[in-house]
């Protein structure tokens, strides 16, 4: 699956909402999770402590990705990629970004991912 968003879209997890995300495994946006115009601004939010996997990438780069939850997100990816201008944390929660990229059989969109010998933040 791919979740695209225009300029003005956003997406808002609330406190009980359940997530599990895969990324598409071929076609056009395959590796993509969610995606976003560069018109995009908006803060997409996560409150919930019961977002388990976003396997993909999440491109939203002029947008912020906000995570409210003191509890773990995305323990359950083999693997995520998170493009975006800010990231913002609150109530401590715990990002857990994998790079299982070949054991997923999701692709890795290209500048991305196993480029890099670790995770990394970046300005």
């Amino acid at each position: 699956m791919v979740l695209i968003f225009g300029g003005g879209d956003k997406i808002d997890i609330a406190d009980k909402g359940e997530v599990r995300l895969t990324a598409r495994k071929s076609g056009r946006f395959a590796g993509f999770l969610m995606a976003t115009s560069r018109d995009n601004t908006e803060t997409f939010t996560i409150k919930s402590d019961r977002v388990s996997q976003l396997l993909g990438t999440i491109y939203i780069p002029n947008a912020t990705l906000e995570l409210e939850t003191a509890g773990r997100v995305a323990q359950d990816s083999a693997w995520s990629v998170i493009v975006a201008r800010t990231v913002t944390l609150r109530k401590d929660p715990i990002l857990v970004i994998n790079k299982n990229y070949a054991g997923s059989g999701v692709p890795v969109p290209e500048g991305v991912g196993p480029n890099r010998s670790m995770p990394a933040l970046t300005q």
